[in-house]
């Protein structure tokens, strides 16, 4: 297991929150709130999906995760189409 820490804040203090399983699709994906850090496992070729809600007019967003095992983040709009992605 590699254990990792993914965060998304706008503002104000991270809060832990912990993935619930399966997230492993994107219909199957962990809610996450930008005032809250996600905590979660990653087992083998495992992927995690989380999904937020951007309201109001544009805004720039950082994510960034910590640990080991994440070796890529993409962001997917609501269709699942690709807007981001980084990799390690």
């Amino acid at each position: 297991r590699q254990p990792y820490t993914l965060s998304l804040r706008l503002a104000g203090a991270e809060e832990p929150d912990v993935e619930s399983e399966p997230n492993d699709l994107s219909r199957l994906a962990t809610p996450m709130d930008a005032a809250r850090a996600a905590r979660g496992r990653l087992e083998g070729e495992e992927v995690d999906f989380f999904r937020f809600a951007v309201r109001g007019a544009p805004q720039l967003w950082r994510v960034a995760s910590r640990g080991g095992g994440v070796t890529s983040l993409s962001i997917l709009d609501v269709r699942g189409a690709v807007v981001g992605s980084a990799d390690r």
